[in-house]
C-alpha cells in the first residue's frame, strides 16, 4: 500500500507541533497541580514541624528542670547526714571535700548521677564562701561574752532577717546557710569562753552552743522518723516527676523526627525531576524544532523532515510512559503515589 505523500512539509509540521503541545501542555498542567499540591504539604508539614520543636523545647526544658530538681534535693538529702555537712564545712578558709566522699559518708543511693549532682555542688561551695564572707560582716567579733553569741544562736529575730538578705529561697541553700551561721556563731561563742576563762571569769561549762541546741535524746528518733518520712515521699515524687518528664521528652523527640523525615519527603519528592525533563524534551523535540523548521518556510521534504518526525514520536513515547508509569502508581496496590 502507497501512502499519498503532502506535496507541502507545513502541513505535517503544523500537526505534529499542535499534537506534542497539547500532551505537553497535559504533563505541564500534571506538574504544575503537583507543584500547588507540594506547596501547601510543604507549608503544612512546616507548620507541624515548628510545632513539634516548640514541644520538643518545652519537653527538654522541663526534663532539664525535673532532673535539677530531683539532683538538687539528693544533695540536701545527703548534706542532711550531720557528718557530711561538717565535713563539708568544717574548713574555715575554703571548702576542700569533694562531691564523692560526701556521698561516701552520707551512705545515700542517689538516682542522679554526678555529672547532675556536681553543679548543685558547685553552688553550694559557692554559698559557703559568700556566707562566710557575709556573716563576717554580719557578726563581727568585737570581744562580745559568750550570753552574746548564745543569744545569737538562739534567736530567730537575728538569724532570720540575716538569711532573707543573703535571698535564701529553697531547702538546700537553707540547710546549708545555717550550717554555716550556726558554725560561725560557735566559733564566736568558743573564742569568747575562752577570753572569759583567761580573765579570770566564771566559765559556762559548755563547750558548744552546736551541742545546747541539739534535739533532747528522747525526741531524736521520732523528729528523724517523721523527717524520713517525708523526705523518702518527697524522693518518690521527683523521681516520678523526671522518669514522666523522661518519657515525655523521648515521645516528642520521636513525635519531632517523623514529622522531620514528612517535611523532607515532601521538599524533596521522588519522580518531580524525572516530570521536568520529559516535559523539556517533549517541549524541543515535539515544538520547538518543528516550529524552528517551520520559520524557515520549507516547501518540499528534505533530510530534516524524518529527524523531526522520529523526535515527534520519540517525544509522544516518553511522555505516554511518564503518564503511564504515574496512572500505575496510582492504581497500582502497594506503590507510592508521590511523585
Amino acid at each position: 500500500m502507497v501512502f499519498p505523500v503532502p506535496a507541502n512539509p507545513m502541513d505535517l509540521l503544523s500537526a505534529m507541533t499542535g499534537a506534542s503541545a497539547g500532551m505537553v501542555a497535559i504533563v505541564g498542567g500534571l506538574l504544575v497541580s503537583r507543584y500547588i499540591g507540594l506547596d501547601a504539604e510543604q507549608q503544612g508539614a512546616a507548620s507541624l514541624l515548628a510545632d513539634a520543636e516548640e514541644r520538643l523545647a518545652v519537653a527538654d526544658r522541663r526534663y532539664a528542670e525535673a532532673v535539677s530538681d530531683l539532683a538538687r534535693f539528693e544533695l540536701h538529702r545527703m548534706l542532711l547526714h550531720s557528718v557530711a555537712m561538717e565535713s563539708l564545712i568544717h574548713d574555715v578558709t575554703e571548702p576542700r571535700t569533694e562531691l564523692r566522699t560526701i556521698r561516701m559518708i552520707s551512705e545515700q543511693h542517689c538516682i542522679s548521677s554526678d555529672a547532675e549532682l556536681q553543679p548543685h555542688f558547685t553552688s553550694v561551695i559557692d554559698l559557703i564562701r559568700r556566707t562566710r564572707k557575709e556573716l563576717e560582716e554580719a557578726l563581727p567579733d568585737e570581744g562580745q561574752g559568750p550570753d552574746f553569741w548564745k543569744n545569737r544562736m538562739e534567736s530567730g529575730f537575728i538569724r532570720l532577717p540575716l538569711m532573707a538578705r543573703a535571698g535564701i529561697r529553697d531547702d538546700l541553700s537553707a540547710a546549708v546557710w545555717s550550717a554555716v551561721y550556726d558554725q560561725t556563731v560557735d566559733y564566736r561563742y568558743i573564742r569568747a569562753e575562752h577570753r572569759n576563762r583567761e580573765s579570770g571569769g566564771t566559765p559556762s561549762g559548755q563547750q558548744s552552743l552546736r551541742e545546747w541546741t541539739d534535739a533532747p535524746e528522747e525526741g531524736v528518733a521520732t523528729v528523724n522518723a517523721v523527717r524520713d518520712a517525708s523526705l523518702q515521699a518527697k524522693l518518690h515524687s521527683l523521681s516520678s516527676e523526671r522518669d514522666r518528664a523522661i518519657q515525655r521528652r523521648e515521645d516528642v523527640h520521636a513525635e519531632r523526627d517523623r514529622l522531620a523525615a514528612n517535611h523532607a519527603a515532601v521538599v524533596k519528592p521522588k519522580g518531580l525531576l524525572l516530570g521536568l525533563l520529559v516535559l523539556v524534551f517533549g517541549s524541543v523535540v515535539g515544538v520547538v524544532l518543528p516550529v524552528m523548521k517551520m520559520a524557515s518556510g520549507p516547501e518540499e521534504f528534505d533530510q530534516d523532515i524524518p529527524c523531526l518526525v522520529a523526535g515527534f514520536f520519540a517525544g509522544v513515547t516518553v511522555l505516554l510512559v511518564y503518564l503511564a508509569s504515574l496512572a500505575a502508581r496510582l492504581v497500582l496496590p502497594g506503590r507510592k503515589t508521590r511523585t
